[in-house]
């Protein structure tokens, strides 16, 4: 009886010892604690496609990571009060914890940090994506500092509408009068000289979007519209996609419009140079991971290749005469119709398999009955063979 109830005990004790064991293997690799700020709010395209690109990357790593992410919201509040409010917040909320990284997402959350990174961040490395206005004055005297510059090919998607509109003789700029805005339109103004000589380009900026859609609809027919960055009115009021394009009523639009901005594509806008905020977000992960594996921030270069892809929609294309064949290689074509073959390929292929297994089981018949015939001939010649042997035998 007690030589039972030893091996029992001794049962439970290893039965718990390899139930807990990788529990303790997982606990003994500490999390290393990532921060994700956000200068936008959640919902836009943009900030979502960043997400979805750095989670991803993460999911993926060995680093156990534990990733926290705050929207500063900056579209729909951006004052010096409402700043002041959110270095109070961050500073409390974080007071005690040591993050192994920072990611900032565009502009004003890297200015943000910038400002508040000793206090609030405790001196943590900070990986940026997204910024606009980059030049190398703006890290003087930050240390453990790098990321990835958004520089959207502004140029490319110019001079691709006027390739694709050879008629063009005017090219209007729309974007709104925030940070973003400001530095897209400095941009255009770089490159001036640069596009086509023969169209004029003309700027409807720092408007209200009803008085930006009243001159659009007064352009003459040979214009070609570039909408850039417009989250927020004259006003102060955030404005999301659908809201843009609806106030300017460009799904109605007689002249075709071009943007890099992925959000407005779907809604009434041909295409143009997209920036990808998924590979985007890959990347800055990715610098994240260099850092929590040891190496420093200061040593990761900047990178300054933003991502981007030459992206339309198919029935602006259409609805414009665009042939496929004059987009860039490469181009990604929303909604485009499926083949006949697209529509209907898991149809074909069990027809395929119908008509393969019935030829199958034809061939397998017609070899039977070849073999049937060919079985009955013999036995036919046999029994002749045997009627004339046992004919010739004497009675």
């Amino acid at each position: 009886m007690l030589k039972n109830r030893l091996t029992r005990v001794v049962a439970v004790i290893l039965f718990l010892t390899f139930c807990c064991w990788p529990a303790t293997l997982v606990q003994s690799q500490p999390s290393r604690r990532v921060l994700l700020l956000h200068s936008y709010h959640s919902g836009m395209t943009w900030v979502d496609d960043l997400n979805a690109g750095i989670s991803e990357v993460f999911r993926k790593d060995q680093v156990n990571v534990y990733f926290q992410v705050e929207y500063m919201d900056t579209k729909h509040n951006s004052g010096v009060e409402y700043l002041e409010m959110l270095h109070e917040l961050f500073r409390a909320k974080y007071a005690g914890l040591k993050f192994d990284v920072v990611i900032t997402a565009d502009d004003a959350a890297f200015h943000f940090v910038r400002a508040h990174r000793q206090e609030v961040f405790h001196g943590a490395p900070v990986v940026f994506c997204g910024l606009n206005d980059y030049s190398p004055e703006i890290l003087e005297g930050l240390e453990d500092v790098t990321g990835i510059v958004e520089q959207g090919d502004v140029k490319s998607t110019l001079d691709l509408a006027v390739r694709l509109h050879p008629r063009a003789r005017q090219l209007a700029i729309i974007t709104d009068n925030s940070d973003t805005g400001r530095t897209m339109k400095a941009q255009v103004e770089r490159v001036r000289k640069q596009l086509n000589p023969s169209v004029q380009l003309v700027f409807l900026d720092n408007l209200p979007l009803t008085v930006i859609a009243d001159r659009l609809s007064l352009l003459p027919a040979d214009s070609v519209v570039y909408l850039g960055p417009y989250t927020v009115d004259l006003s102060g009021v955030g404005m999301d996609p659908a809201s843009v394009v609806r106030t300017l009523r460009l799904d109605q639009s007689s002249l075709p419009v071009y943007t890099t901005n992925r959000s407005f594509l779907g809604r009434g806008l041909v295409g143009g140079y997209v920036i990808s905020g998924v590979a985007l977000g890959k990347r800055a992960a990715g610098l994240a991971i260099r850092i929590i594996n040891g190496e420093t921030a200061s040593a990761v270069p900047i990178l300054v290749e933003t991502p981007e892809l030459p992206m339309f929609d198919y029935p602006q294309l259409e609805r414009f005469s665009i042939a496929l064949s004059e987009l860039p290689a490469g181009s990604v074509v929303l909604r485009q119709p499926l083949s006949f073959y697209g529509q209907f390929r898991n149809w074909i292929l069990l027809a395929l398999i119908f008509v393969g297994c019935q030829s199958a089981l034809i061939v397998v018949l017609t070899l039977n009955i070849r073999k049937r015939k060919k079985a009955q001939e013999e036995l036919r010649e046999s029994e002749k063979k045997y009627r004339s042997l046992t004919s010739s035998l004497p009675e």
